[in-house]
C-alpha cells in the first residue's frame, strides 16, 4: 500500500506547487497597478462582480498608495493608456 499513498503525496506536491506559482503570476499582475487611478479603476472594476468572485483578488490587491515595486526600480510600471 505504499504505492497508493506515494502517489497522492506526489500528486498533492504537484496541486500545491501550481497553485503557489498560480497565485505568485496574479500578485505580480496586480502589482502593475500602481498608482491611485490604477487602483480606483480595478477596485471599480472588482464592485461590479460578488464578493465570492473577487475575495482573492481583493486580499492580493497591494494596499491603497503603496507602491508594490518596494525599492526595486527594476520592476516597471504599468503605463497608462493614452500617455504614449
Amino acid at each position: 500500500m505504499v504505492l497508493p499513498s506515494l502517489l497522492v503525496w506526489r500528486a498533492t506536491r504537484i496541486v500545491r506547487r501550481s497553485e503557489n506559482l498560480r497565485r505568485r503570476r496574479l500578485e505580480a499582475d496586480l502589482a502593475a497597478f500602481v498608482t491611485h487611478a490604477d487602483q480606483l479603476e480595478l477596485q471599480a472594476i472588482l464592485s461590479r462582480y460578488p464578493d465570492p468572485q473577487t475575495d482573492e483578488l481583493r486580499r492580493l490587491m497591494p494596499a491603497p498608495g503603496s507602491d508594490p515595486r518596494g525599492s526595486d526600480p527594476r520592476r516597471p510600471r504599468r503605463r497608462c493608456a493614452g500617455l504614449g
